[in-house]
């Protein structure tokens, strides 16, 4: 274990790709705690394009490009709300194939199943940034957490662990400070209001 850990440092490459993730980890920790889907959308825009840049610096192609892909996606969704051809219900499917076509064009056979992971995850990540619901998003984003850990550690990004690890948190955080919060003020609205 002492081995890995030097390792993540043992370059200055391997040190910048540590440096921008933890730039990522902090922008996903943002991300998710927004109110709305549109914020959470922008912020998704910048986490995306620097775990791209992380993991091009760690030479790892499979969460280099699912990334990259995401930048993509996030700029489309992002115009769901108000853009005709952005609602068109086709994008889903498509990003979700094009996830996979990624996932087997860069599959690392020395990682195994585990360089599959991340496109198990980013197919939730799919689905629930489709969605109109905040919550539904939050829900939706446990299993892209778990998927991606797994990954992250093989690759040595420890950002990367570290970042879903806070990203679960901040999930659980927003669940219950939001979301659980409103359902709570419901009833109470509708007594007053009769």
């Amino acid at each position: 274990m002492k081995e890995y850990f030097e390792s993540l440092f043992s370059t200055p490459l391997m040190a910048t790709a540590q440096i921008v993730g933890f730039c990522a980890m902090t922008s996903a920790i943002i991300c998710f705690l927004q109110k709305d889907r549109k914020r959470i959308m922008k912020w998704q825009i910048v986490v995306t394009f620097l775990w791209t840049l992380h993991f091009i610096l760690l030479r790892t192609p499979t969460g280099a490009a699912i990334n990259s892909l995401q930048v993509v996606r996030s700029l489309i969704f992002i115009n769901k709300d108000t853009r005709k051809w952005a609602r068109w219900n086709g994008w889903l499917a498509i990003f979700i194939l094009l996830t996979l076509i990624i996932g087997i064009a860069t599959r690392d056979s020395s990682m195994g199943f585990i360089s599959f992971l991340p496109v198990i995850g980013t197919t939730f990540s799919n689905i629930s940034l489709w969605m109109r619901k905040p919550f539904t998003i939050r829900l939706l984003t446990f299993p892209v957490s778990l998927t991606w850990i797994v990954y992250d550690f093989t690759a040595k990004s420890m950002a990367g662990v570290c970042s879903e690890l806070f990203v679960i948190t901040s999930l659980i955080i927003a669940i219950f400070t939001i979301d659980l919060k409103k359902k709570k003020e419901l009833p109470e609205k509708k007594v007053i209001e009769n």
